[in-house]
């Protein structure tokens, strides 16, 4: 079994970061990191650091580091809490696998790690690998949007031809509409790695004629019969005008991600001043989806 050696450090006056970390490296440590905090206050969620007076920082050792040196550290800074542990190497991503399974998603559909066999169950099912992207499937808005395309794909949604998906992730909501009723499907997604993790998803589940750009939403000029955002309300809000603009008149936009404390003030801002109506509400969990239809 390979090891390493974690040395925590409590307690660190946060102007002597540099200092510590430095003298951390000169006894022998491969990577130092800082334990932060966050705090997400503004509307879009962002995370901002919590600036603190002290800190915590651990660092990471091949072998133990002697007595000797943990001696001269805890000698020249008597403040600092010093905490050291063996812990196991192991590989992630693999841990991560074990607990990812194939799961309904909605309607017929399930999503399918792209290394499982799919279930015999499972007559439609999209292959994923989530690599470094949102939107595996497991997350409740994510199911929410998927299933308001499975519910009205033959009633409002019957005669939708294009769809933009605005934040795709894994690409599992374009994917979801190329292969039910859309002849033509546009992605965006602002994360770099998300974008190729998407193509690749695309290119497993036969639909790679789904365009995803590396530009957003802002430099779209098109418009489409059905737009799609999975993301949460304050980035909903803050990207409101180009949703609008690129959905068609008569069209429909699907929003997820509303939280359900935020979901009156949210619904009541992005409808003031637009031509838009309420076709359905729904409800996962806490979190609240919209279908809305643009008038005329």
């Amino acid at each position: 079994m390979q090891t390493y050696i974690e040395l925590k450090l409590s307690q660190v006056p946060a102007a002597l970061e540099d200092e510590i970390s430095g003298m951390c490296f000169e006894i022998g440590a491969e990577g130092v990191s800082e334990e932060m905090a966050f705090t997400q206050m503004r509307e879009d969620y962002a995370p901002e650091k919590v600036e603190t007076e002290f800190i915590t920082l651990v660092a990471y050792f091949q072998e133990k580091p002697s007595d000797e040196l943990i001696g001269n550290l805890k000698e020249k800074y008597p403040q600092i809490t010093v905490e050291l542990k063996e812990q196991e190497n192991k590989d992630w991503l693999e841990e991560w696998k074990k607990d990812f399974v194939a799961f309904p998603l909605a309607g017929d559909y399930w999503v399918v790690p792209s290394w499982l066999d799919a279930p015999v169950e499972a007559t439609k099912f999209l292959s994923i690998d989530p690599g470094m992207a949102f939107g595996t499937g497991t997350h409740e808005t994510t199911q929410l949007a998927s299933q308001f395309i499975e519910e009205r794909k033959t009633t409002d949604f019957s005669a939708v031809q294009s769809v933009l998906d605005v934040g795709t992730g894994t690409g599992i909501l374009a994917m979801l509409c190329r292969l039910e009723f859309a002849n033509k499907v546009f992605t965006t997604e602002i994360d770099a790695d998300a974008r190729v993790v998407a193509r690749e998803n695309f290119a497993k589940n036969s639909c790679t004629d789904i365009e995803l750009p590396d530009y957003q939403i802002e430099d779209i000029n098109e418009t489409y019969d059905l737009v799609i955002a999975n993301i949460i309300d304050g980035v909903l809000t803050k990207i409101k005008k180009d949703l609008i603009r690129c959905t068609n008149k008569s069209g429909y936009l699907i929003l997820t991600g509303i939280l359900e404390e935020r979901d009156k003030a949210f619904i009541n801002g992005f409808l003031d001043g637009e031509n838009l109506e309420v076709v359905h509400r729904g409800q996962k969990g806490e979190w609240i989806g919209y279908i809305l239809r643009k008038n005329s």
